[in-house]
């Protein structure tokens, strides 16, 4: 994660491509501890009832535990409040389509086609990761080799509130470990206000992207722009195969090529998503 400056307002730049060294790990992973500690001196007294849960930044449903604010900076009962906008980000959507692709403990999610196909990924921690396709076609599957198959699959779009809500959380908890001032900065109330009511009064547009061959893992990147009109604070979020922008302060920038802008309140709702897998060899059982 990283902040930056720029004269003009805009779409967050491209990331440049990188492999980290062992000690560029390392010296990220003492940065965060360090971000960590200053949270913790931030905290007034000890620490108040209420506030005695340690947040996870990002959510351990997505297939991580990482790094946990410490106790004392998490309203607890906000916390709790926000868990369903959080379940409906991690079980609604293409993200819960795809989840096995990234969680370790067994869990399977089954497509099934309007011509009866079925698609099941299936994650096992002692057989590891598979993909089966069940259908009583011929399938023209070369055995042993390259193939792919095309689904559309039923899915439920989940509410763009919790979508909004769960997604401000996150970059809001992550800004605050890179700039721990953050937490006291009153230009970021707004998106306090939504991550502690999550109402229609408190919603906050976002846009989100499908990423096709997205490798696993998490990115947050901040672009801060400081002016006498006021600072804004964009927020470009990738959790697995999906892109998001939010703003933390400030209004949205031009929606990015290939995203879709979320402005208002949307219940969510049934759905087909066409989903290809494309596989370098398949094995047929009958």
């Amino acid at each position: 994660a990283s902040a930056n400056s720029s004269p003009t307002p805009g779409p967050l730049p491209e990331p440049t491509p990188a492999r980290p060294t062992q000690l560029a790990s390392r010296c990220r992973a003492r940065a965060i501890s360090a971000s960590v500690h200053q949270l913790r001196r931030l905290r007034v007294g000890v620490v108040r009832k209420g506030f005695t849960k340690e947040e996870h930044v990002i959510l351990q449903g997505l297939g991580t535990k990482w790094v946990r604010l410490p106790s004392g900076v998490v309203d607890d009962d906000v916390n709790n409040a926000a868990s369903e906008s959080e379940g409906h980000l991690l079980q609604m959507g293409l993200m819960y389509a795809l989840r096995p692709f990234y969680v370790r403990s067994k869990k399977e999610s089954v497509f099934v086609g309007s011509n009866g196909d079925r698609v099941v990924l299936r994650n096992d921690p002692d057989e590891g990761f598979k993909i089966e396709i069940h259908s009583d076609r011929d399938l023209e599957l070369r055995e042993g080799g390259p193939g792919e198959i095309t689904v559309k699959v039923p899915t439920d779009e989940p509410p763009t509130l919790s979508v909004s809500r769960a997604l401000h959380k996150m970059a809001y908890l992550m800004f605050c470990v890179v700039r721990p001032d953050a937490i006291a900065d009153p230009g970021l109330q707004a998106t306090r206000d939504l991550i502690a009511k999550g109402d229609l009064g408190s919603y906050r547009p976002y846009t989100e992207a499908f990423v096709a061959g997205a490798a696993p893992g998490f990115n947050f990147r901040f672009l801060v722009l400081e002016r006498e009109a006021g600072t804004s604070v964009a927020a470009n979020i990738r959790l697995h195969h999906m892109d998001y922008i939010v703003m933390l302060a400030g209004p949205l920038p031009p929606t990015p090529k290939g995203s879709t802008r979320k402005d208002t309140v949307e219940p969510g709702g049934h759905t087909r998503e066409e989903i290809t897998w494309r596989f370098d060899s398949m094995e047929r059982r009958d």
